[in-house]
């Protein structure tokens, strides 16, 4: 990066707000979703329930305009009563009462009779007991458990210092350490295998240690590079500590928006309409259905929750991109007390467009991307013939045109925070910076993917070591009990 595209620390004086008319866009969109959702729909039937003739028990229903079920006024009848047919047992009746009978318990605001109105299908029945298996491991092994988490979290707080002081130490370690895990994991395998079937898992183990002694003698360069860049990126984050505080904002905020998604998507089903129909025994029935609008709507809410998810986390990536290369590019670092309320302002006041609108490139692409599976998983299952259509071709190539948008992204907020540019020109000049510098970004990535790997795998292996090490001693159960549990929690 040449002087001209150093970052710009002086005031904001001259920085304009950027891609404004994002932000508006959204908020018609957003806003448009919720008032069709309060106008047109009703949460009562999510709570109390509703019968078979469309009326919500506890409520007036001065809505329900169909006489054919007689009077709709269920003030008196707060209930739902669940109910098998007297005749035919797979046929459940709804109805709103006063309530509940003696041989039905209540359940809060619905009565439902004893048993399964459903057939559980095998597949949900087998992954429930594997579900209740690994819980009975964890909670006969939850003193290993927490042991194992302990020493996890005291390792990673340990190679994050050793990569701010000693990177290129650390780097080389990290791998060799691996290595040496993997190899006493296989002689371990070896010497305790009782069973021929496990006998290919020593041959696996080999061979992966065989890659990493290989990998680290051909990409010797690349490594030293990396532990330059992990070196200074460690440096960033002590001095500006709240870089580490981001992604635990981000999650929280994530956690918020899909319980948001979950309620909204709740509430628009609800938003439908009923046509009269006959049930399975005969009667008169009204069918709940969705409208045109209705199915819009859904779709129209997964774009948004997808654009949203994207947008929160490009804010996250706005405020690191920034705060770290103003840390970087400034020479004199004393003054540098306020870097990321800087570039907090600077996201809020002025490019929280930019951020918005780029925010919805790569949802598209990866929406795309997410159909080009679906079809690859039907082609493989029903051998359907696609005409003209390679799924397998396709899904690899929007694959790799998602990496390079999120490249794109992450450079384009860099110059938007730096220069005050719009999202249109910064992304001009991410173009002509990334083409210029194409290899080194590839293979940086690359390694830095690599490397961040073998250390979230270093830090399970060494903590499932130590664990095993003291379950063995103070632990009466089994031995593979321990190392199940401490394996499928290190998983998690």
């Amino acid at each position: 990066m040449d002087m001209e595209q150093q970052p710009d620390n002086n005031s904001n004086k001259n920085r304009k707000c950027t891609d404004i008319y994002a932000p508006i866009a959204w908020f018609i969109l957003l806003f448009s979703v919720i008032a069709y959702c309060l106008i047109f729909s009703n949460s009562s039937i999510l709570t109390k329930g509703r019968d078979e003739c469309g009326n919500v028990c506890g409520e007036l229903n001065d809505g329900n305009l169909n006489d054919q079920c007689g009077p709709h006024d269920m003030r008196n009848y707060p209930k739902l009563l669940n109910q098998r047919h007297v005749n035919k047992s797979w046929i459940i009746e709804y109805k709103c009462v006063t309530d509940c009978p003696q041989n039905i318990p209540d359940n809060f605001i619905q009565c439902w009779e004893k048993g399964d109105f459903l057939k559980v299908p095998n597949f949900l029945t087998d992954y429930g007991m594997k579900v209740n298996a690994f819980l009975r491991y964890m909670m006969t092994s939850w003193i290993g458990l927490g042991i194992y988490c302990a020493f996890s979290f005291l390792f990673s707080i340990i190679i994050l210092i050793l990569l701010r002081f000693i990177p290129q130490a650390t780097i080389w370690a990290i791998p060799i350490l691996l290595t040496g895990l993997l190899f006493l994991l296989a002689v371990l395998s070896f010497a305790f295998s009782f069973d021929s079937s496990s006998d290919g898992i020593e041959s696996y183990l080999y061979i992966y240690v065989g890659f990493f002694v290989i990998m680290m003698f051909v990409f010797v360069k690349k490594i030293i590079l990396a532990g330059k860049i992990f070196g200074e990126m460690t440096k960033s984050m002590i001095k500006v500590p709240w870089i580490l505080i981001l992604p635990i904002l981000t999650f929280l905020t994530l956690t918020i928006l899909i319980a948001a998604f979950l309620f909204t998507s709740l509430w628009i089903e609800t938003s439908g309409t009923f046509s009269p129909g006959t049930s399975e025994d005969g009667k008169f029935e009204l069918k709940y259905e969705g409208t045109k609008i209705m199915k819009v709507i859904r779709i129209l809410n997964i774009l948004t929750f997808a654009w949203l998810g994207n947008f929160i986390i490009n804010c996250q990536h706005f405020i690191i991109a920034g705060s770290v290369t103003k840390w970087y590019f400034t020479r004199d670092k004393s003054g540098l007390g306020g870097i990321n309320k800087s570039s907090v302002t600077n996201l809020v006041r002025f490019h929280l467009g930019s951020v918005c609108f780029g925010s919805v490139v790569v949802p598209v692409v990866r929406l795309i991307h997410f159909g080009f599976r679906i079809v690859k998983c039907i082609k493989a299952s029903v051998n359907f013939c696609f005409k003209g259509m390679q799924p397998q071709r396709c899904n690899q190539e929007f694959d790799s045109i998602d990496k390079i948008f999120g490249i794109y992204t992450k450079s384009s907020y860099v110059l938007i925070d730096s220069h005050g540019t719009s999202f249109w020109e910064s992304g001009k000049k991410s173009y002509d910076l990334v083409l210029e510098n194409l290899g080194d970004i590839y293979w940086l990535n690359l390694f830095k993917d690599i490397l961040l790997l073998l250390n979230q795998m270093f830090v399970p292996f060494v903590g499932i070591f130590a664990g095993l090490f003291i379950v063995v001693i103070f632990e009466k159960l089994p031995i593979k009990d321990q190392i199940l549990n401490l394996i499928s929690f290190s998983g998690l």
